[in-house]
């Protein structure tokens, strides 16, 4: 089947502490309160319209980078470390073969796949061995429940 180009952003999370009146910005070390220090200056803005204080906790996002249009699978199709991993290919007879690959961005349910695959090619979406929700594919996009597991199609 025909897969799909998806945006890929990781993100890193957080939490800065500090205060600032109607219009202010708060500032944090980025250390996300349980750091040693030495970390980078978080500054966010704040609308003029929001009270904030000294102690008040706030979840913050970091997109720690972006990649559009690009080759993804879901990262539980994947065996292998930040860069390289493997994935198994479901051949035309409905075998499989393991198949290196190299990955970029992740989000944390999507890899971006640098090489090893071609838009359209169809993998296991579970690694062999590892636990695989109930549904077969847990709700991940272009993947299809076949009994026991599922078929992601990279896209």
């Amino acid at each position: 089947g025909a897969g799909h180009h998806r945006a890929a952003e990781p993100e890193a999370r957080g939490a800065g502490g500090g205060s600032a009146g109607p219009g202010g910005s708060v500032g944090g070390d980025g250390s996300g309160g349980g750091g040693s220090g030495g970390g980078n200056t978080l500054t966010c803005h704040i609308p003029g319209d929001v009270r904030v204080f000294s102690g008040l906790a706030a979840d913050v996002t970091i997109a720690a980078g972006k990649a559009e249009n690009v080759l993804t699978i879901p990262t539980t199709a994947v065996e292998g470390t930040a860069l390289n991993g493997n994935v198994w290919f479901v051949l035309p007879d409905g075998t499989t073969e393991q198949r290196p690959v190299i990955l970029g961005l992740t989000d944390g349910s999507m890899v971006e796949v640098v090489s090893g695959l071609t838009a359209g090619d169809s993998v296991l979406q579970f690694v062999p061995g590892a636990a695989a929700p109930t549904d077969g594919c847990g709700g991940a996009p272009n993947c299809f429940d076949i009994g026991g597991g599922g078929v992601a199609v990279a896209g």
